[in-house]
């Protein structure tokens, strides 16, 4: 069962974006790979009980900061317990945001690029089949839509929404900047026109009539 993602997750993997550049939609693919279980909202049971979804252990003494629970191995494990989903989110971004990362990412320009670049620095282990994972759920479940940053074609340009789940808007600052820049760059085109006139008016030596001279010549006739 796949986890169903919220806007509470999109705004943190678009947190996440600006932090570190990484696509939302990495991010929300590593949630459903990492996260997806058979509890409520189709979590895993970290998740659920602990707000959990990146499976990032604890090292504190408090009992109030962690959960218990066994690791794939079998072993009691002690794992970091978040006060919130979003929380659970931007706190991995520090890990993603180190040199061991950003090196083999800071060329990239598509979403793939991000992929596999997360799979080659080791953040999956020795795994060889993470980034196709990633791919396979961003594609599936067309999370490029969540991104802040158009990826596709490999140039990253600022898209003009931010939306969540079922199109929701979250964040529309982009929107309002380009519908002002649209207008200043409409009067920038209607001041060349009438200049542009005025200029060649002036160079053929035309004479506008005035008012008068119109009524004139229509009286005449």
């Amino acid at each position: 069962m796949s986890i169903t993602l919220t806007n509470e997750m999109i705004k943190g993997a678009q947190e996440t974006e600006r932090k570190t550049g990484v696509p939302a939609s990495i991010t929300l693919a590593q949630i459903i790979e990492e996260s997806s279980g058979k509890y409520e909202g189709g979590k895993s049971l970290l998740a659920l009980q602990g707000n959990n979804l990146f499976g990032v252990k604890s090292w504190s003494n408090n009992p109030n900061d962690y959960i218990t629970m066994k690791d794939g191995n079998g072993q009691m494990q002690k794992w970091r317990k978040y006060n919130s989903v979003y929380d659970s989110i931007v706190d991995p971004a520090k890990v993603i945001s180190n040199e061991r990362y950003t090196k083999l990412y800071k060329n990239a320009s598509s979403v793939s690029d991000y992929a596999y670049a997360l799979q080659n620095g080791g953040y999956c282990g020795n795994s060889t089949t993470y980034a196709n994972k990633l791919l396979r759920h961003i594609e599936q479940k067309n999370l490029n839509q969540y991104n802040l940053s158009n990826y596709n074609t490999g140039s990253k340009t600022e898209t003009n929404t931010i939306i969540g789940v079922n199109n929701d808007v979250i964040y529309t600052e982009a929107n309002d900047l380009k519908w002002y820049g649209d207008i200043f760059k409409y009067i920038l085109i209607i001041l060349f026109v009438v200049v542009g006139v005025l200029c060649l008016i002036k160079a053929l030596d035309i004479k506008i009539p005035s008012k008068k001279d119109i009524l004139n010549k229509v009286m005449k006739e």
